[in-house]
């Protein structure tokens, strides 16, 4: 009797072990993510604390992240790579890419079981080009190798499952070049379109391409994809916004919308600093599920309205126009939960333009709790210093304060005296943060300062270290343009001082 031989031989199966290993990787750092959280959080109430050290294990740089992925998969797809074994180790590439798709997909869910999904999106974003990278290195080792072989090799691109994987190539090399920044801020909506028929094709194409099969792992990722349809549906309303919701100035660039409680889909307390994502079309309308909606912070919110701070953009809020809304309010980038933040002691916030938005809702809440922390403790334990400071470049902007009759310590920038109603809308000039030609007026009626000119964070901050000793509950929380977060951070670093931070943009 003759034994039979695989064709592939042992090759054939060589790399599932290799999926299942970044199956379980990828596992572990899923499930470590909600555990570190957890367990920081734990500790602040305990100790009553931010502690940084701790802070560190539960928020670990991106860098390292993204980094300690990209060594693990460098080293699965090289390990014992020959001549011999190059088809094995290319075959191998374009698997881990394959068994990493439901992870990014998981990274992605809105609402997320994980986390605020602000806090993922980075790391989706590497992970999914980590996944491109091995994509595209799968599908250029195979053509080299026919290329090298000759003999009419490079002819099997043709054969129909090798030509789904040259389908799913062409849509990751897409993907890649419209995802750079330069295509990406320009053709956002193009590249969400692309983003999201690549997700779903790749799917599809690679549970007939791959050999040996992966059909677990599509159902994995066609469950998660349904999952996010399923949420989306259950928590998106539409809304008629009408023309008695938006309230203006002349000269501003900004808008306040006030949203009825009673038409949204989520009745429960909203989270401060949290947000709503809108779409410029109703829930059914096809381009819902294939264009971005836009996210808006809670700036407000009592048992009537909840009030969003918008600025005029490209995409504007227009009234009498409906749209789908969907929720319900996403929980901001730090969570605010009462039991934590009672105990921070020093917090400036700094926002720009628009981001006023996220710093309303955290200033109402902190002087809240200081309000009834006064009756029940002594003077030793309260919150000694709270200040919002807002940036903006068009005098006009200072309507939002009067109309959501902001109170507390709030300073009022005002960075540039031109009128932005006609420059193109910048929120602000934020070349630097460090020089303040700043000439202060206060007006008791209204219960905020105006200052002309930037204003100079290192001394805003300073007293920080005159006053405290422990740094663990001073906090600088930054909201706006990317410069201006990006000052806050190095001040921030500087002093030593914990910092929270949400870029407006895309």
């Amino acid at each position: 009797m003759v034994d039979l031989i695989p064709r592939h031989g042992d090759h054939h199966t060589a790399n599932l072990k290799y999926g299942y290993l970044t199956l379980l990787l990828s596992l572990l750092h899923t499930a470590a993510i909600p555990l570190s959280s957890y367990l920081y959080r734990k500790r602040w109430l305990v100790t009553g604390k931010a502690n940084n050290s701790l802070r560190f294990y539960s928020n670990i740089p991106l860098t390292v992240k993204v980094g300690a992925w990209i060594v693990v998969v460098v080293a699965l797809c090289t390990y014992k790579v020959s001549a011999e074994t190059f088809t094995t180790n290319v075959k191998r590439a374009g698997r881990i890419a394959y068994v990493l798709i439901p992870f990014d997909i998981l990274l992605a869910l809105k609402p997320s079981p994980l986390a605020n999904y602000l806090e993922l999106v980075a790391l989706h974003k590497w992970v999914s080009r980590v996944i491109v990278g091995l994509s595209l290195a799968h599908g250029v080792g195979f053509l080299g190798v026919w290329i090298a072989r000759g003999d009419g090799q490079i002819l099997k691109v043709f054969e129909f499952l090798n030509l789904l994987g040259v389908l799913n190539f062409l849509l990751f090399g897409t993907l890649l070049v419209i995802s750079v920044r330069y295509f990406r801020d320009r053709l956002y909506p193009w590249f969400f379109v692309v983003h999201q028929v690549t997700v779903w094709s790749t799917v599809v194409l690679i549970t007939f391409h791959a050999r040996p099969g992966v059909l677990w792992y599509s159902l994995i990722c066609t469950a998660l994809l349904l999952l996010q349809v399923y949420l989306k549906i259950y928590y998106t309303k539409d809304i008629l916004f009408q023309e008695d919701n938006f309230v203006s100035a002349e000269g501003s660039l900004l808008v306040v919308v006030a949203l009825p409680r009673s038409k949204l889909s989520y009745s429960a307390e909203i989270q401060p600093a949290s947000h709503l994502r809108i779409n410029r079309h109703t829930k059914y309308n096809y381009k819902t599920w294939i264009l971005p909606s836009h996210p808006y912070t809670v700036a407000t919110y009592d048992d009537t309205a909840a009030s969003l701070i918008v600025k005029k953009t490209h995409f504007q809020l227009q009234p009498n126009v409906t749209y789908s809304l969907f929720g319900p309010p996403f929980k901001s980038s730090m969570a605010f939960e009462q039991e934590t933040i009672a105990s921070l002691s020093h917090v400036i916030i700094v926002c720009g333009g628009s981001g006023i938005s996220y710093g309303l809702p955290i200033l109402s809440r902190l002087q809240k709790i200081r309000q009834d922390a006064s009756h029940t403790q002594s003077n030793e334990n309260l919150m000694r210093q709270l200040k919002l400071v807002w940036c903006v470049r068009n005098k006009a902007d200072i309507f939002v304060l009067d109309h959501l009759k902001v109170s507390g310590r709030v300073e009022v920038y005002v960075t540039s005296g031109v009128d932005t109603s006609k420059d193109g809308g910048n929120d602000i000039e934020m070349e630097s943060l460090d020089e303040s030609t700043s000439n202060p007026f206060a007006d008791p009626k209204r219960g905020y300062t105006v200052s002309y000119g930037r204003p100079n964070l290192p001394t805003l901050v300073g007293d920080f270290n005159q006053t405290l000793t422990d740094s663990s509950n001073r906090w600088i929380i930054a909201c706006g343009p990317q410069g201006l977060v990006d000052d806050c951070r190095g001040v921030s670093k500087k002093f030593g001082i914990n910092f929270n931070q949400e870029v407006y943009r895309m």
